[in-house]
């Protein structure tokens, strides 16, 4: 079990004792702001991501990371950090070979920016790379899904040969509503919708 608490800082990774009969501290790694957590397992190795909104408001974070499970320390260590300006949200999208990791962030008072970032995972040494930047606005929660496709022609064909199109939908936490992103085929470029 990981849990943080974002005013508190750390992440506490705790391990079920059954001679005791409760949870006891495993490992506390250092972060500040933590706005979401995802557990998940890729390649064979259970994983962890930490992603921060950073120690003020609005600020960014160079802690946001992912850890790896070491099974032979039993810990979790930081295989690679996320760029993450002012980060909300986490979460893993898995489809067959597909693992997307959807980071969304909030406005960042230094830059005035708004994007989110999609990270793709590769497998290799760095195992998550940036795959695309939404530029969104103030998100705080993404969800990458397929949707039917409107129809394009008089017969009733949907999307030519497709049936359905991916989208990621960004929502804002501050009044600013949802916007949709299109991704085309092959995922090489992004199209705001809505």
């Amino acid at each position: 079990v990981a849990y943080a608490n974002r005013w508190g800082g750390n992440v506490e990774v705790l391990r079920w004792n059954a001679t005791l009969d409760l949870f006891e501290r495993a490992q506390l790694m250092p972060s500040l702001g933590v706005t979401g957590l995802e557990a998940f397992e890729a390649g064979g190795v259970q994983y962890l991501a930490v992603v921060n909104v950073g120690p003020s408001s609005g600020g960014a974070s160079d802690h946001s990371a992912v850890y790896a499970f070491d099974s032979a320390t039993r810990m979790f260590e930081r295989t690679h950090e996320l760029a993450t300006p002012g980060a909300s949200y986490v979460k893993l999208h898995q489809r067959g070979e597909e693992v997307l990791l959807l980071v969304a962030n909030v406005h960042d008072v230094a830059t005035s920016t708004g994007t989110s970032d999609v990270y793709r995972w590769n497998g290799g040494r760095e195992r998550f790379v940036p795959h695309f930047i939404l530029p969104s606005t103030n998100a705080y929660a993404l969800a990458l899904t397929d949707i039917p496709c409107r129809t394009t022609s008089v017969d009733g064909t949907a999307c030519g040969a497709r049936a359905s199109e991916r989208v990621v939908i960004s929502v804002s936490g501050w009044g600013g509503g949802m916007e949709v992103f299109q991704i085309s085929p092959f995922n090489a470029t992004i199209v705001a919708t809505h």
